[in-house]
């Protein structure tokens, strides 16, 4: 057994160092310090060096299966030259050969306007002149996406029909294309338990900068779920993605747009603070059912809130575009 100990929170670390090493040797218990076999950091894809993760949740990797085996997850096409290839959505006098083209962005759960469109013209032949063609079966289709490098937490979205997603905001597709199970999938993925064992294998819990690669997000466990708990995800999510849309419609740069906030809220009927608390309380039901779909103990959901509240000054940064 190693002892590792955690001084992240810690303003003094030196003094934090010295009373947790106190209390190893006077053989108190202390929260920073953890003893763990370093043979069970191999459970979890890429033995990261996550310690403060308890072993019932290292052993999530080996007790269910991963999201790749319900949704494929993949990059799209590369364009080797945005400046030439793409635009945003309202410089445009036509949109006869542009597609929306979901490519990061800010940090935005279940729904984000694709502000850029991309030239695919002759169905993206003249991007394959240059560009680096993936995963074209799945153009066009219904999915979720996300933004594969950010300084903010994982936040996944809905992607509509008829997208082209990117290499930059890679996607996921159920292989029926079944509107409910997508949502389902949105809804789990978009879990705090769900957050927490992709920032397991980047052992970057707490970490400014992350990436999050297709690779990380195949490898994530996600548990099976009956019918019931589906149709019950899939509502939440469709409620999630219509509030942060009718939050939208006040942005003037999104395609959601209506009217100005101060104009919208003289027609009355506009509360955006009834909304984001009703979207709170969505995602706290979500969280819920995900945690006791994976089986996290109270310990483990009160470790995952504690590192949820040290991301909340975070979510406002930008995504990689």
């Amino acid at each position: 057994m190693t002892l590792f100990i955690r001084l992240l929170d810690a303003e003094n670390k030196a003094e934090a160092m010295a009373e947790a090493v106190a209390a190893v040797r006077a053989g108190r218990a202390d929260l920073r310090v953890f003893e763990v076999n370093p043979e069970a950091f191999a459970q979890v894809p890429g033995s990261p060096f996550a310690y403060w993760v308890s072993e019932a949740v290292r052993t999530m990797f080996r007790k269910f299966k991963p999201i790749s085996e319900t949704v494929f997850l993949g990059k799209g096409p590369d364009t080797g030259d945005d400046f030439r290839f793409l635009r945003l959505f309202w410089e445009i006098p036509s949109i006869d050969i542009w597609v929306n083209h979901p490519k990061g962005g800010q940090f935005s759960r279940y729904y984000s306007d694709p502000h850029l469109m991309i030239d695919w013209r002759n169905n993206g032949l003249y991007v394959a002149l240059i560009g680096n063609m993936r995963n074209i079966s799945f153009i066009r289709r219904p999915g979720i996406t996300w933004s594969r490098r950010t300084s903010s937490d994982l936040s996944i979205r809905c992607m509509t029909k008829g997208c082209v997603f990117s290499d930059k905001g890679p996607a996921g597709f159920i292989f029926d294309d079944a509107h409910d199970k997508l949502l389902a999938v949105l809804a789990l993925v978009n879990s705090q338990a769900f957050g927490y064992i992709v920032a397991i294998q980047l052992a970057a819990a707490d970490a400014a900068a992350r990436s999050y690669e297709v690779g990380v997000i195949q490898r994530t466990p996600l548990p099976e779920i009956s019918d019931a708990i589906r149709q019950q995800l899939a509502a939440k999510a469709r409620r999630a993605w219509s509030i942060q849309r009718e939050l939208d419609t006040t942005n003037e740069t999104s395609h959601a747009f209506i009217l100005p906030a101060l104009l919208r809220a003289q027609l009355g009927g506009w509360d955006p603070d009834a909304l984001k608390a009703e979207l709170q309380h969505i995602q706290a039901e979500i969280d819920a059912i995900a945690f006791d779909l994976y089986g996290f103990s109270p310990e483990d959901r009160a470790a995952v809130a504690g590192l949820s509240n040290l991301d909340l000054d975070l979510e406002a940064n930008e995504d990689e575009e």
